[in-house]
């Protein structure tokens, strides 16, 4: 259920908004076992299919505690992080079954006096155009199946989290656009103390 950037202006005018809170935090408490990972330890992103419980059940803490806005289990879900796991050729499935996990909470609730979305999320991965380490054909290639998976799987609105270099967001941005170009877009910047990204 992707929602209009019109219907999402409106839900936002409405008053307080209240995104969940870190997803990695609780995975680290959750006291998994190699075999959790299916021989990718280290990957969050793999539990969303190796332990989908795990992480519909984290979804669902944040919404008991109060969120409006669930997002994916996909910071790191794209082709060039997740080759660093051997990881390169699944980024559409952990993308489309991460949306799915925080779909299927927000689809289940049993009151729904309040809109709930699914966020997908979009990080910034390690490797920065402005800085040559990595092309902006290279981020739109690695990234295309993320956004796919995402929309696909049922996210509501994407964002881009802890962007550090503006050419890799005006990229995620002109990738967005070519393939859901209609859906919610919520962009987070680090700053630095001089004031720069």
């Amino acid at each position: 259920m992707t929602i209009s950037r019109k219907a999402f202006e409106e839900y936002l005018s409405r008053g307080v908004c209240i995104i969940d809170g870190a997803m990695g935090t609780l995975i680290d408490d959750a006291g998994l076992k190699p075999e959790d990972y299916a021989g990718h330890e280290g990957c969050p992103e793999i539990l969303n299919v190796s332990r989908p419980d795990l992480i519909e059940s984290i979804h669902r803490q944040y919404l008991d505690a109060g969120a409006n806005i669930l997002e994916t289990n996909t910071f790191g879900a794209n082709a060039l992080v997740l080759k660093e796991h051997g990881l390169e050729d699944r980024v559409y499935e952990l993308n489309f079954a991460g949306a799915q996990c925080a779909r299927k909470i927000v689809d289940d609730l049993k009151v729904k006096e309040d809109l709930h979305l699914v966020a997908g999320s979009v990080g910034p991965g390690s490797r920065m155009p402005s800085l040559n380490h990595v092309s902006p054909d290279t981020i739109y290639t690695a990234y295309k199946p993320q956004i796919q998976g995402l929309t696909e799987g049922g996210a509501d609105l994407l964002i881009i989290e802890t962007a550090q270099d503006l050419l890799h967001v005006k990229t995620l941005v002109r990738l967005i656009l070519d393939i859901a170009p209609d859906i919610p877009l919520i962009v987070s910047v680090t700053i630095e103390s001089n004031g720069t990204m």
